[in-house]
């Protein structure tokens, strides 16, 4: 017999799908592209680029149902539920920021009568990333170090202060705003790709080149104000 777990899509327990449970589930390694160059008959070679991609997680789920149309409708709420990007926490301990692959056919495991006895099964393949949950860290004025837990080599970060004094131009994150007030809330978010003041697009206001994001390890975080920075560890 298989055995069982629990996980969770968006939130919501495998329960709310007609008592569907995890069957079995795989996570693939990080793809990995890498690109070098070597002269033609020579030993030495050069590391040009190396790229981290997403894992490959393949998931059997069965479910249950009074019958097999009941069973049918769980899984088709299920699928629903997968649609666009999509958080599954498994037992393994991580959240898999993803989106789905490959939706399989459903199999008929079981239709003996009972509350639950028509099953259905089907294996489902997500690529995504191994996160932990969202980290908040508050640097105070002047700035200060945060200790990034993720692995991977660069994290995408979302920042936010609350300008303290008028200013014709505003470092923050490596951008520079224009005419800012006192009391501005500004947010350089490199985890949605948004730049705003006071809850507005902002982004014609700033000069930057690229968003925000953080090392492995620890980093150093320099700011006139108190800054907010917000981070999912992810790993390699």
């Amino acid at each position: 017999m298989p055995l069982y777990y629990d996980m969770t899509i968006n939130g919501k327990p495998l329960a709310n799908f007609g008592g569907a449970s995890l069957q079995d589930y795989t996570v693939s390694a990080p793809a990995i592209t890498t690109h070098d160059f070597q002269g033609i008959n020579r030993t030495s070679w050069r590391l040009l680029k190396q790229e981290f991609g997403r894992r490959t997680i393949d998931i059997g789920i069965v479910f249950k149902g009074i019958d097999l149309e009941t069973a049918r409708l769980q899984m088709s709420a299920f699928n629903a539920e997968c649609w666009g990007r999509v958080s599954i926490a498994l037992p393994d301990g991580f959240i898999y920021d993803c989106r789905i692959d490959n939706m399989g056919e459903a199999v008929i495991a079981g239709d003996d009568g009972g509350d639950t006895a028509a099953q259905i099964q089907a294996r489902y393949k997500f690529v995504g990333q191994q996160t932990k949950p969202l980290e908040t860290v508050t640097i105070p004025a002047g700035g200060g170090t945060l200790l990034c837990k993720s692995t991977m080599p660069l994290t995408d970060c979302r920042l936010t202060t609350t300008v303290g004094a008028n200013a014709s131009s505003y470092s923050f994150g490596g951008a520079l705003w224009a005419n800012v007030q006192a009391g501005d809330v500004l947010v350089f978010d490199g985890i949605d790709g948004l730049i705003l003041r006071n809850g507005v697009n902002d982004a014609t206001n700033v000069s930057w080149t690229v968003f925000p994001s953080l090392t492995a390890g620890l980093n150093t975080i320099t700011a006139t104000d108190a800054v907010t920075v917000e981070y999912f560890p992810t790993f390699i």
